[in-house]
């Protein structure tokens, strides 16, 4: 069977696009087949602008995803199958389609190293259920107050 992810990939794309948004597209790095710039992965993983303004050649094919773009001024081609692809949304609103993310094939050769980087690991629950500080007994300049969480944009 013909996997829906390139079908979607397309769908989302045009649809962030229609609405005059930024499409980007976020990216596994180490999944086999990937060409992308290895000094703009972060964790494994690349978020890449694919606006119609930013990329040059762009084809989403049910194999292969393929562009132009350029980094620090210098233009580079980028190439990885539709299986790396890990979400498609827009910059503005994040608005779009996460994927989860697919087995590598049976075979392919992966830097290990680069793999552990990137893989979530189990955590002993037993190490980690230490009982947290209550409120009144935390200093505010203390490292184990609490903190709230925030929201980082990406761009």
């Amino acid at each position: 069977m013909i996997s829906n992810r390139p079908y979607l990939i397309r769908a989302i794309y045009d649809w962030v696009v229609d609405n005059g948004w930024t499409p980007h597209l976020q990216v596994d790095a180490n999944y086999p087949g990937v060409v992308v710039p290895t000094q703009y992965v972060q964790e494994g993983m690349i978020v890449l602008n694919a606006s119609p303004t930013a990329v040059v050649g762009l084809e989403i094919g049910n194999e292969e995803i393929s562009f132009s773009a350029r980094f620090q001024g210098e233009e580079q081609g980028l190439y990885f199958p539709p299986e790396a692809v890990l979400a498609v949304f827009a910059r503005e609103n994040g608005q779009g389609m996460p994927f989860p993310p697919e087995p590598y094939p049976e075979g392919a050769e992966v830097d290990e190293q680069a793999e552990s980087q990137s893989t979530l690991k189990a955590v002993d629950d037993q190490k980690s259920a230490k009982k947290p500080a209550s409120a009144s007994t935390v200093k505010k300049g203390s490292k184990t107050a609490k903190k709230r969480p925030t929201l980082s944009v990406v761009k």
